[in-house]
């Protein structure tokens, strides 16, 4: 069994009473229609099934239906403004008659009178449905009488249930999967994530292992080593949370929702730290104070304390506040994106408000990286480090506006069912190729940057460094007796 999955049989557990796609609507004469849910059907087709449940009777059901839509129609749809213009895009629609069930209040098991529907999607041996590419969609529960007459009093409230199905496999081994048609490629994605992460984070965790018991030298490790450690593990445990859920979710369609939000929470803490790092380095972290000439001016004082940001946050000075706030920041965005849709298509699509923001905020947070690489690299004394402030702010920049402009391309360029594999595939790759970049510069020691950064481990020891002085040593705090930590 791949070792990946034997972390799913604790989560499988947990997930025994886990709720499906559902919830509670009730329409009325302002909302006539209620969108229960979206999903990417192949060219093998695949099926639906929506369960409603009331407890009072509604009031003339042959009015309530279940009508489906695709992406080829949606956009008018969502322009049309009233109900009967909306219903004229339909490509299905099927009645809702209630019979009575059972009796008690609403809950996950229905309501005392239900109503349910299965559907073929897409359909390969009907002409008239079947499709040559995947499609996403749309399901959506209307009465376009409430328009009409005035019957919102005894509209009662409804829980709906609905389930979908892909088909793949051959015609006579046909198999189903719950996964949309463009989700197919996740689980891959997150398992190479992981092993590439896992890796990485091996290397790391070795380099600082050997810093800390080595006997001959100083036992002593920068925190930037450490820092980009803690980043690695949780970009790696962030994929291997989303891969317990989406084994889960293949099954049984719905997954785990706290392995989704842990995964989710844990990436958004790891883009935060990257880009803390990035404008750390980019002000001059790890560099003594000799090797960059200072002007004395306000915006020079700023920049001097984003460059020691350990000791902003020790302190809690404006540094260390905004550096908390920036992880808040991400955090929040993450969790209100989730408060949309708990489907991955408008999460990962960034196409909805917080995802905006976000892109937004990488934008703006990339310029201010910039121009502190090039005000870095002005100011320094020396000609080596010039070059590679100039290859640090092209490489930083890459990974602060890519993700935004390929957000940009895919959402314009691409149809619906690429749009999300298209970002996804690009986000996971500059993730971990940004943090494989950070791996190799605070563990290589042989870079004209770590000639001078107090990240090199053998710095201290060349005495005839001509630019060290003892006014630039670094501040160090002794952990596990003789070891220590370097955080300027």
């Amino acid at each position: 069994m791949n070792p990946l999955r034997l972390f799913l049989l604790f989560c499988w557990l947990l997930t025994a009473f886990a709720k499906r796609t559902r919830g509670y609507f009730r329409l009325s004469g302002v909302n006539t229609e209620k969108v229960l849910s979206s999903f990417v059907v192949g060219p093998k087709g695949g099926r639906l099934t929506v369960r409603l449940g009331i407890d009072n009777p509604y009031p003339n059901d042959q009015h309530l239906k279940f009508r489906i839509y695709n992406d080829t129609v949606w956009s008018k749809f969502q322009k049309a403004t009233i109900c009967t213009d909306k219903i004229k895009y339909a490509m299905t629609t099927a009645d809702l008659s209630f019979v009575v069930k059972g009796t008690g209040p609403l809950a996950p098991k229905g309501g005392k009178w239900q109503a349910v529907k299965t559907i073929n999607l897409a359909d390969p041996n009907d002409e008239a449905t079947k499709i040559d590419t995947p499609r996403y969609y749309y399901f959506v529960v209307d009465d376009c009488s409430l328009e009409q007459y005035l019957q919102d009093g005894a509209v009662p409230n409804m829980y709906y249930e609905i389930t979908t199905w892909n088909y793949y496999g051959n015609d006579k081994a046909r198999k189903t999967t719950q996964m949309s048609y463009d989700e197919g490629h996740l689980l891959l994605v997150h398992e190479w994530s992981c092993i590439l992460g896992l890796v990485i984070l091996l290397w790391l965790v070795s380099n600082v292992v050997f810093r800390v018991a080595r006997k001959k030298n100083k036992r002593t490790v920068h925190a930037a080593a450490l820092w980009i450690t803690v980043a690695a593990a949780l970009d790696c445990l962030s994929s291997l949370c989303e891969v317990g859920h989406l084994e889960m979710y293949h099954y049984n369609g719905y997954g785990n929702y706290a392995l989704d939000c842990l995964a989710t929470q844990l990436e958004a803490v790891c883009d935060a730290l990257i880009v803390l790092f990035l404008l750390s380095i980019g002000n001059g972290w790890t560099l003594p104070s000799d090797v960059i000439s200072s002007s004395g001016s306000t915006v020079q004082h700023l920049l001097q304390d984003v460059a020691k940001p350990l000791s902003g946050v020790m302190r809690l000075n404006a540094t260390g506040i905004a550096s908390g706030l920036v992880i808040v920041w991400h955090m929040g965005l993450a969790q209100w994106g989730r408060t949309y849709n708990d489907d991955f298509d408008t999460y990962h699509s960034y196409s909805h408000l917080p995802g905006k923001i976000l892109m937004m905020s990488r934008v703006g947070l990339g310029l201010l990286f910039l121009g502190s690489c090039m005000q870095t690299g002005y100011q320094t004394k020396v000609p080596s480090l010039k070059q590679f402030y100039g290859v640090l702010g092209f490489l930083g920049c890459i990974w602060f506006q890519g993700l935004p402009v390929i957000t940009f391309v895919c959402n314009w360029m691409l149809p619906f069912h690429w749009q999300y594999p298209a970002v996804f595939w690009a986000s996971a790759t500059l993730q971990i190729c940004m943090i494989f970049l950070l791996a190799w510069l605070v563990t290589w020691q042989n870079s004209s940057y770590h000639q001078y950064s107090h990240m090199s481990a053998t710095r201290e020891e060349r005495l005839g460094e001509s630019l060290a002085s003892m006014s630039s040593q670094p501040r160090e705090w002794s952990v596990m007796g003789k070891a220590k930590v370097r955080f300027d």
